[in-house]
């Protein structure tokens, strides 16, 4: 009885290839390009030691990776720092390469690119002082003294109050109480000049 032997038409999966070019405190950046599909763009993935942080697609223009990269040109990528690693400590940044099968689908496992990982530290950002205003201050009129801005009963502004005892005059009750009388003279000798 003869032997059949299947040969799978299935390729096999090559993994990406790439470099972790730079990570500073301004962006990571560098190139990814997998030989299974060159003219495919490809997922690059960050982690702060096992932390992930984000991704960003590998599809900016650089022309140096053509040789590399089947002749295509599109697998640079940048991604910017967050503000979250801006904080005085360091960290160990890496990029991952997210795989995918000779059709184009994702799969397999991911690569850490070359040079991954890169560590900086970015100084915390300091708190901008504002300014705050003085307040000006705030001038009660007192009753009775026709001058306000100096906040001074005058001589004569007193000779008026103390002439107008027991009236009803409003204008010159300084206590509030509804008459002019001796407690007025109390409440305005300290503004007496």
């Amino acid at each position: 009885m003869p032997v059949v032997v299947e040969l799978s038409s299935q390729p096999a999966n090559t993994p990406p290839v790439g470099y972790l070019d730079s990570a500073s405190c301004t962006s990571f950046s560098g190139w990814t390009c997998d030989a299974d599909k060159f003219s495919q763009t490809l997922k690059v993935q960050f982690y702060d030691g096992s932390t992930y942080i984000g991704e960003t697609t590998a599809n900016q223009t650089r022309v140096d990776l053509e040789p590399l990269c089947g002749g295509t040109n599109n697998h640079g990528y940048t991604y910017t720092t967050p503000s979250s690693l801006k904080d005085g400590k360091s960290h160990s940044i890496s990029a991952f390469a997210i795989n995918i099968l000779p059709d184009g689908t994702v799969g397999g496992s991911n690569v850490l690119l070359t040079s991954s990982p890169k560590t900086f530290t970015c100084a915390a950002p300091t708190a901008i002082p504002t300014s705050t205003p003085i307040p000006t201050p705030t001038i009660i009129p007192i009753p009775g003294d026709n001058n306000p801005k100096d906040g001074k009963i005058s001589t004569t502004e007193l000779y008026a109050i103390l002439r107008s005892y027991y009236t009803n005059t409003p204008s010159l009750d300084t206590n509030g109480d509804g008459r002019i009388n001796s407690m007025d003279y109390i409440f305005v000798r300290p503004y007496i000049r």
